[in-house]
């Protein structure tokens, strides 16, 4: 359960990158084709444009727990009623999911989508298909479950500052409504990246080893002023960030939470303490 931040702040960072923006089931339906079909559902080239058959995609209310790419084909029989195919992308197969009327709700028994009354309107006839390109990057149980994992690791970071477990929901240290600011903003922050991450994760590899030399993807800064927010919660409370233990990075004032161990976060770079000739002694020097 999401404590220190919400899915709403969370999804807000996630959509602010145009060009690499994630999405939701709220805007899953990427594209309607409407045309009548000539022939079998089997073969999907064989149609031809339909002007007459209306279609208020507003109206295909896709799940919060639907991820992935599918297309759902709606092939109507008469005026009145339709039938409806799944078609996931990349498979060549064309699935009956049911049979529906226009005057009452749809929902397959995945419970993943619902055509509710009013999608379809305008002159139907024998042969009209609408077919609904949806996809959706992660859902939602899914990006509660990051949520869960950010709070855990700020939990841990304040800890190895010194701090100790208060009385709090799901053993964590703060509870609403006394979240500290810098508290929400970084779980806000640090979720984000982990979902980006975890969706984008071609993407995060082809960036991080193009060249010689480690360049940072733009979702890094994410994770940084999650680091540094809750840095300075720590300090700002009178508990001193103890001496890193792992991670080069950890050295440096933008450390890895100041020595909790988020090797699979940061990727491991040359440290700046000078120390590095000598690994077994890194950070104790300095």
């Amino acid at each position: 359960m999401a404590i220190y931040t919400t899915i709403d702040d969370v999804k807000k960072i996630l959509r602010a990158n145009k060009a690499s923006r994630v999405r939701f089931y709220d805007a899953g339906v990427t594209d309607v084709e409407i045309n009548t079909m000539r022939g079998s559902i089997r073969d999907l080239r064989d149609v031809t444009p339909n002007y007459d058959l209306i279609v208020d995609e507003t109206k295909f209310i896709i799940s919060e727990d639907f991820s992935g790419d599918m297309n759902v084909v709606c092939v109507f029989d008469d005026a009145t009623s339709y039938k409806v195919y799944e078609l996931p992308i990349g498979k060549p197969i064309h699935r009956l999911i049911g049979s529906g009327v226009i005057s009452v709700d749809f929902t397959p028994p995945s419970s993943l989508y619902t055509l509710e009354v009013g999608v379809f309107s305008g002159t139907i006839v024998a042969g009209a298909a609408a077919d609904f390109h949806l996809s959706c990057h992660v859902d939602i149980p899914t990006v509660e479950s990051f949520i869960d994992h950010a709070e855990v690791i700020i939990d841990s970071a304040i800890q190895g500052g010194g701090s100790r477990y208060r009385d709090g929901n799901d053993d964590k240290m703060f509870s609403q409504p006394d979240v500290p600011p810098e508290i929400k903003v970084a779980a806000a922050y640090l979720s984000a990246y982990l979902v980006y991450t975890s969706v984008f994760a071609e993407e995060q590899r082809d960036f991080e080893v193009k060249g010689s030399t480690f360049l940072r993807h733009f979702s890094d800064a994410w994770k940084k002023k999650s680091e540094m927010l809750v840095n300075q919660y720590v300090i700002a409370t009178g508990r001193k960030p103890p001496l890193a233990y792992n991670g080069a990075s950890s050295c440096t004032t933008e450390g890895v939470f100041y020595g909790v161990n988020l090797k699979w976060l940061e990727p491991q770079i040359s440290p700046v303490c000078g120390c590095d000739d000598n690994p077994s002694d890194h950070c104790r020097s300095c």
